[in-house]
């Protein structure tokens, strides 16, 4: 064989070695693209439900009002019907659970001061 031809084959076997290690870190990089919007997801999710957790327990011990969390649930777009009802519910203001410790006050008003 040539050397030419030696050379191109070597070129060659090299630009599909390059072509599959393109490949390969494409789909890292994509797979690391997916586990961040997935972690992104669920870090979202989280807050939700811990949100809505604290807001409902403070219903629940009648330190806010029931009256403004409906108004602000109907008030967001995406309320279907099925989950404003969850919130009209008298079963709403009921514990969850006995064992959960009762709230104590918290108080707002100047804490931003500090």
């Amino acid at each position: 064989m040539p050397k030419i031809e030696r050379l191109q084959s070597k070129i060659a076997e090299a630009q599909a070695y390059l072509a599959q290690l393109k490949a390969r870190h494409q789909r890292i990089e994509q797979a690391t693209r997916a586990e961040a919007l997935a972690r992104t997801r669920r870090e979202e999710t989280r807050r939700r439900i811990v949100c809505g957790a604290a807001v409902l327990q403070r219903v629940r011990a009648g330190q806010f009002p029931h009256e403004t969390l409906l108004a602000w649930v109907r008030s967001f777009d995406a309320v279907r019907d099925t989950d404003l009802a969850l919130f009209e519910a008298e079963s709403l203001l009921l514990p969850t659970s006995p064992k959960t410790p009762p709230i104590e006050p918290v108080d707002t008003v100047g804490a931003m001061d500090t």
